[in-house]
């Protein structure tokens, strides 16, 4: 990881006398196990993180925010890559967060962790917006924009992380998630040389391989005219989180005539605070809006108690994971033949209540 930081030129003025005039901010390490999308492991991984906490507005930062794609324009983006013949390719920047430059505007500095140097140093100062800092998606961001534009791609103006390049040789669709893209491509060959072009731009974009997700979706191309999108390992883990591996499946989500015994107009307000009542709702919702649309009544229902829940209404709760637990293969399927007319509905979570 330090020879990472060497590589990318990410710090300057190594020294091991404290700098006088500047806040120190520190540096700390973060481990982490780095699971592919069907939980197996796919590496020990280990980051230097820039303590951001420490940052103030106007002194070390002005901006942060960051466009990030949603749930809608990934589906849109499967479809599309169908109509238009698209090849599906999953493309992930390499240290993306090691690559922008820090506004020339602030001077940020910053300590090793104990016993821990750089070059020999213990202080250093930071020359690219590393991970941690406030503004490191924000300029990431600008510059993998500003990369995508000058080489002739147009930005999409109500998605501004679809990219998109059509010419006569070519077409191209990016979306993009932080540092993973989603690419549909006309021709590969176009794609790779690309790929090559774009790196004195320092954007280092590879193949990824293995089953990949975004949004925490497995997007899977399935053959010329079918994608499909599943869940099956966030499902295996709330089944872990609530300790249901060995629960039986149920057949309905949600019991009919629940409420004729729950009422939140007459329930206590008062809700053990011990009870992971909301948090297993938002949970349930996300698997909904993804692509489980047949729990969406139930996630509605329960959602009414978000303030006036009890451990009885949180074993009902409940019944709808064991319900999506007998389910856990399902997959959405989006089938749509090149050039056939779209016909597209759009709907929100109270047209299902």
């Amino acid at each position: 990881e330090k020879k990472k930081y060497d590589k990318h030129t990410c710090f300057k003025n190594w020294t091991n006398t404290m700098p006088i005039g500047v806040f120190i901010h520190t540096l700390r390490f973060v481990y982490q196990l780095l699971m592919n999308s069907d939980g197996t492991l796919n590496k020990y991984k280990v980051r230097i993180v820039f303590r951001g906490f420490t940052q103030i507005f106007g002194r070390d930062f002005i901006e942060t925010y960051a466009p990030v794609t949603q749930l809608i324009s990934l589906k849109l983006f499967a479809v599309m890559c169908l109509y238009w013949e698209l090849e599906y390719y999953n493309l992930d920047c390499t240290s993306a967060f090691h690559q922008p430059d820090i506004e020339k505007d602030f001077e940020m500095w910053a300590q090793f962790p104990e016993g821990v140097t750089f070059n020999g140093c213990k202080y250093v100062q930071l020359s690219h917006a590393v991970p941690g800092t406030k503004q490191s998606a924000l300029l990431w961001y600008l510059m993998l924009t500003r990369a995508l534009t000058d080489y002739g791609f147009v930005r999409s103006d109500v998605e501004p992380c679809r990219f998109l390049l059509k010419t006569q040789e070519v077409t191209c669709m990016f979306l993009v998630h932080v540092d993973n893209i989603a690419c549909g491509v006309s021709d590969k060959a176009w794609l790779d040389n690309f790929i090559k072009e774009i790196r004195p731009t320092r954007l280092i974009i590879e193949y990824v391989t293995e089953q990949h997700s975004m949004l925490g979706i497995v997007v899977e191309r399935v053959d010329r005219f079918t994608f499909s999108l599943s869940q099956k390992f966030y499902i295996e883990s709330l089944l872990d989180e609530y300790k249901l591996q060995d629960t039986a499946p149920t057949k309905v989500p949600i019991q009919k005539g629940i409420d004729n015994r729950f009422n939140p107009e007459t329930m206590s307000r008062k809700v053990d605070k011990n009870i992971p009542f909301r948090r297993l709702v938002m949970q349930l919702y996300w698997l909904a809006r993804c692509y489980f649309y047949r729990i969406l009544f139930a996630c509605c229902f329960f959602a009414g108690f978000n303030n006036c829940y009890d451990a009885e209404l949180f074993e009902e709760l409940k019944k709808v994971l064991f319900y999506v637990k007998g389910h856990i293969d399902f997959k959405q399927v989006y089938c749509v033949k090149p050039g056939s007319k779209l016909e597209l509905t759009f709907v929100c979570d109270a047209d299902y209540s």
